[in-house]
């Protein structure tokens, strides 16, 4: 089995647009569909002074934000037959 990439996952208290839970490939892209009234802490906050990979993070508004790994299949895809 292949490791794959890291994926951030945001969970709110109260739904925002109808959802509660949120996956995202990366921190920043947490602010392109979430407002920082909503998830309670800036860019600039999580990406300098919260680890995410030792634990799961609790913001001001009760948002909970932690870091999982994706694990992706081995494949043959783009491998040459001699």
């Amino acid at each position: 089995m292949a490791i794959g990439s890291k994926i951030i996952i945001v969970e709110l208290r109260q739904p925002y647009e109808g959802a509660t839970r949120w996956v995202f490939g990366g921190k920043a892209a947490i602010y392109h569909y979430l407002p920082m009234e909503v998830v309670g802490v800036t860019l600039n906050t999580l990406q300098s002074k919260i680890n995410l990979q030792s634990e799961a993070y609790t913001t001001r508004t009760g948002a909970v934000i932690s870091q999982h790994t994706l694990l992706r299949a081995k494949t043959n895809r783009g491998k040459r037959k001699e």
